[in-house]
């Protein structure tokens, strides 16, 4: 998907990157990269990065990268900027594995009333009268 985006933190020595992979870099060193990220993540979702409906493999060259602005507050907002997102996508992440576990364990019920129900142990006839 055009518009992945990551950190790299140096995490190994020597890294390499080919022509579909742009490294962006923050202008000055009082930004924060982390803000970077979120801004270009959320164009992605948005569908800034698609422009071109017709092709096969979706491309992002430099030069159409280059023109595209984006909202930078002042450095000094963008720690907390980005605190918010952090605690946000947290939450949601949170929310996201709490759903999962519920629907794991609801797959494990059904799975438990299909075997009853098959092998006898749960009566799925007629109704009884209360």
């Amino acid at each position: 998907m055009v518009g992945r985006s990551a950190i790299w933190n140096g995490e190994i020595e020597e890294c390499f990157y080919q022509k579909a992979l742009h490294r962006i870099r923050a202008f000055r060193t009082d930004e924060t990269p982390r803000y970077l990220l979120y801004v270009i993540q959320a164009a992605c979702a948005v569908g800034l990065f698609v422009a071109d409906a017709n092709a096969n493999i979706f491309h992002l060259p430099a030069e159409k990268l280059r023109v595209l602005r984006f909202p930078f507050p002042p450095a000094a907002e963008q720690p907390a900027i980005t605190a918010h997102v952090d605690r946000g996508l947290a939450i949601s992440r949170g929310t996201t594995a709490t759903l999962g576990k519920q629907l794991e364990r609801l797959h494990e019920y059904r799975q438990a009333l299909i075997t009853a129900a098959v092998t006898g142990q749960l009566d799925i006839g007629e109704e009884t009268a209360a």
